[in-house]
């Protein structure tokens, strides 16, 4: 899990408790002391100082002095897959199970919260302070419109692991998930209209940016970029077959302008000049 505050303060963590920290964009990495040896899951600033982190066995952190030292909050059974604040003091965490925690204080006390369901939990959003959605396995999406204390489930019609939920606002929104699922909703979760991706990859990461872009990554290098209404472009390398092949798909209507290289770490903008590619597909 990565989290930027801006364009040069960020964060990572991962496994065997580390967390590394950058202030120049990426360029360079340091890894700041934790004191722990399990894995962390997630991690979750609300400015460039005070930051949560989550993963394995109930684990949470808390530092106030941008991850200079880290304090455990808690320390329980259950891991933990993803964390998010609304503000200094009210937080969420899910994790497996159906584990969700809130604090109100910071994190200084965790209380469990019913979410309702046994599936584990993997990502959960927020769009404002009392509005938020929490994903997991089994297609399962709940929603709260109280700041956690309770949550109703809502008809994904999908029985794939759902990793990811993302909104733009409290109306539109995006989930992804294991098998190219890709999940969307222009009310709130109150009914979702599902697509593939035309590839078996697994989606692990949607982050929507505003009301007309968005964007996804996935296994073998896969990227998906959504921009506008109906266009949506996405860029795959297999580089297991030998040499770049990209397949242009869509679930929307128009895939175009982006190409991941062979190498993921390298991604070019075809630009517009270069045509656009249709697919058969119909919008579901």
């Amino acid at each position: 899990s990565v989290r930027f505050v801006d364009t040069s303060n960020g964060w990572a963590v991962g496994a065997v408790g580390t967390i590394v920290k950058t202030i120049d964009g990426g360029d360079t990495w340091v890894e700041q002391n934790v004191g722990i040896s399990d894995a962390l899951r997630a991690l979750y600033f609300i400015d460039a100082n005070t930051g949560w982190a989550v993963g394995d066995f109930g684990i949470i952190l808390g530092t106030g002095d941008a991850g200079a030292t880290w304090q455990l909050q808690k320390i329980g059974n259950s891991h933990l897959f993803d964390i998010e604040f609304t503000d200094r003091q009210n937080g969420l965490t899910v994790g497996e199970n159906g584990k969700v925690l809130t604090t109100t204080d910071g994190g200084a006390t965790w209380s469990d919260i019913l979410g309702g369901t046994v599936q584990h939990l993997y990502d959960i959003d927020f769009v404002d302070s009392r509005t938020g959605w929490a994903v997991g396995a089994q297609g399962t999406i709940i929603m709260t419109n109280d700041t956690g204390r309770t949550w109703s489930h809502q008809a994904s019609n999908t029985a794939e692991s759902l990793l990811s939920v993302n909104f733009a606002n409290a109306k539109r929104g995006w989930v992804v998930g294991k098998n190219g699922t890709i999940l969307r909703t222009e009310l709130g979760g109150a009914r979702w209209g599902s697509g593939k991706v035309g590839t078996g990859y697994d989606l692990h990461k949607v982050q929507v940016l505003n009301d007309t872009q968005a964007y996804s990554v996935g296994d073998r290098g896969l990227f998906l970029r959504y921009k506008g209404r109906p266009d949506i472009s996405v860029g795959i390398n297999l580089w297991g077959l030998g040499g770049l092949a990209l397949i242009v798909v869509a679930s929307i209507l128009v895939w175009r302008g982006f190409v991941l290289e062979r190498s993921p770490e390298r991604i070019r903008n075809t630009g517009a000049n270069n045509g656009s590619w249709r697919s058969g597909w119909k919008n579901t």
